[in-house]
């Protein structure tokens, strides 16, 4: 469902939906070795799990990645690249693909600020939640530094290299763990 679809629908509804899909949702379970990047704390079964602050199986500031070159077949950057400014991002992504093996897969979740700004004017969210949650994120310990939207995250991953650049269902999708409206979430592959 995307924002076209739910555009007339109060985000209440929207809300409930999210919590059906990830009642229904399957779990991912990757193949071979797969690195979940910023975990916030909450780490992915069958992944390898990086944080800089928070416990899991490796505690490092990336980039760079304590990784070897060609080492990992899958990478999950769930709501990463907006705490960081986008020539940071970049940085992070080129990374990636250094660690990817050729062919691997990248997954990226950020909120999509075209959603959350429409849910603005349409007055389903107060300016307070808009900034607070969305915009800066003053609700946790890293508050967001950069805005995306659909245009401008998958411009970032192509410039990065990347290939077969595809939006993922932000509601269905396995790969994310959580359903949100306000999320916008794509894969891609490493030459």
């Amino acid at each position: 469902m995307d924002i076209q679809r739910f555009s007339r629908l109060p985000l209440w509804l929207v809300d409930r939906y999210a919590v059906w899909c990830n009642a229904r949702r399957e779990t991912y379970v990757p193949t071979g070795l797969a690195l979940n990047i910023g975990t916030g704390g909450v780490d992915l079964g069958g992944w390898l799990n990086l944080d800089e602050s928070k416990p899991g199986d490796l505690l490092a500031h990336v980039p760079p990645i304590p990784l070897k070159s060609q080492s990992v077949d899958e990478v999950m950057l769930s709501h990463v690249v907006e705490h960081m400014p986008s020539a940071d991002g970049a940085l992070l992504l080129a990374e990636c693909r250094r660690i990817l093996c050729p062919g691997g897969s990248i997954y990226i979740i950020v909120p999509d600020m075209a959603t959350v700004f429409w849910a603005w004017r349409a007055r389903q969210i107060t300016t307070e939640s808009l900034n607070d949650f969305h915009i800066y994120s003053y609700c946790q310990e890293s508050p967001h530094r950069w805005c995306y939207d659909w245009r401008s995250i998958r411009d970032l991953v192509t410039d990065a290299g990347y290939l077969d650049v595809q939006r993922l269902n932000r509601f269905r999708d396995p790969r994310l763990f959580s359903s949100a409206w306000y999320q916008i979430a794509l894969s891609a592959r490493n030459p």
